[in-house]
């Protein structure tokens, strides 16, 4: 969560420092997403720093200003006052890059990788991780003149199922609409498209896109560990059309006589409150879920989260947020069903201490977030992450909670120092 800056400003934000002071940005080693550009805006907020549509602000006491000195030189002062202690501490984190992702009691927490392609750059973090938690299928997708045809996703899939074999990889099927759109399909412009034809429902009304997705995938299914994973999932329908669907698939490959594997796990993400509130009965119908925290986010606050206007809505630590994850959790725990979090709170290094207090085993994010979340984890105790979880769900405000995980995450670190000393 980033305060009260405006979300849907951090791609001018972030272009704009790229191109003042690429050399800053290059050593920040942000990425190319939209998280990465929202995490650069957040460093720059807490120097106390704003940048609305190329102008620079500082803080004043209370108030913000308009810088009037030249941008390029107020925004060096201010980086260079923090670089040093930024860089500091990301050389501390990648100290833990390698190490087993164990909690100070022993406790193993699984680390999975979130990627959006089969490039051996996407790949790099295959050596530190246990599992790909989310590979966003849709990146082979956007910005081409085509619709990727059943042969070449058949490689992608292929390619990073061996790359993890015998890991767990969890591929997420289409997930276009909303704040994604594809060149090459001409979709209707839709007055709320993050409530309207996207995802899965997207699958059920182009089903031969679908359809050429799941081939590929399950004739991938040989070359690993495969987990299928349905986003947008809003009903019981849902999932039993979605499983019909692939069922219908596995029974046409049989028929031609090409291999997929019987071990093929079928999932969803939990992103709509409708199907989180009967998590009971949807464990009882998949394999396993991840909770997408960015989605479940959204749909809970009625917030659309790219818009700036109301992004002081979007509030990730709101105690809902956490009531409602516990609920999931406790439910598919009951089923023994797996149960991960693949949004952007699986790689927050405030939220995670509770994730994990509540129940989560399993955490999926960026590889930039994969070395410090693995030090946080090393500072704590499962007794302490259930007291965490438990205060942070009786707290009023979203406000509360996050003021109150900064304060343990402050003394987080300072035992964590003390233990390397």
């Amino acid at each position: 969560m980033l305060d009260d800056i405006e979300r849907g400003r951090g791609f001018i934000a972030a272009a704009h420092l790229k191109e003042t002071i690429p050399g800053v940005y290059r050593d920040m080693k942000f990425g190319e997403g939209h998280t990465d550009y929202v995490s650069c805006v957040g460093l720059l907020y807490s120097m106390g720093v704003r940048i609305f549509t190329g102008e620079f602000w500082h803080k004043d006491g209370d108030d913000w200003r308009r810088s009037l000195s030249d941008a390029s030189s107020f925004l060096r002062k201010k980086i260079d006052t923090a670089m040093e202690r930024y860089l500091a501490d990301k050389e501390a984190e990648r100290k833990f890059i390698s190490v087993q992702p164990l909690m100070a009691d022993g406790t193993r927490i699984d680390i999975g990788l979130n990627i959006g392609s089969s490039s051996p750059a996407a790949l790099e973090g295959a050596k530190y991780t246990d599992m790909v938690g989310l590979f966003r299928t849709e990146f082979l997708y956007m910005e081409k003149p085509a619709l990727p045809d059943e042969q070449e996703q058949f490689e992608a899939y292929k390619k990073i199922l061996r790359e993890y074999a015998p890991r767990p990889v969890t591929i997420r099927t289409l997930d276009i609409g909303g704040d994604k759109t594809l060149e090459c399909m001409n979709m209707p412009r839709e007055d709320n498209p993050f409530l309207g034809n996207r995802a899965l429902r997207l699958c059920f009304d182009k089903p031969n896109i679908f359809k050429t997705q799941i081939r590929a995938l399950l004739r991938a299914s040989v070359h690993g560990s495969l987990w299928i994973m349905l986003p947008m999932v809003g009903s019981i329908d849902d999932i039993r059309r979605a499983k019909s669907m692939i069922d219908d698939v596995r029974v046409e490959l049989d028929r031609e006589d090409i291999a997929c594997s019987s071990e093929t796990r079928i999932g969803i993400m939990v992103e709509i409150p409708s199907i989180a509130l009967i998590a009971d009965i949807a464990a009882q119908e998949v394999d396993f879920a991840s909770i997408g925290t960015n989605d479940l986010c959204q749909y809970l606050t009625a917030t659309d989260r790219l818009n700036p206007y109301v992004s002081g809505y979007y509030q990730s630590y709101h105690p809902a947020m956490f009531r409602i994850i516990g609920h999931v959790v406790e439910e598919f725990d009951k089923a023994g069903k797996p149960i991960c979090v693949c949004g952007e709170m699986g790689g927050d290094k405030l939220a995670v201490p509770v994730l994990v207090g509540l129940g989560l085993r399993k955490l999926s994010m960026g590889i930039s977030s994969v070395a410090g979340i693995k030090r946080v984890l090393s500072t704590l105790t499962m007794e302490h992450a259930a007291r965490l979880a438990d205060a942070v769900k009786n707290m009023p405000t979203a406000a509360d909670v996050e003021s109150y995980l900064k304060k343990i995450s402050a003394e987080g670190e300072f035992q964590c120092k003390r233990r390397a000393q």
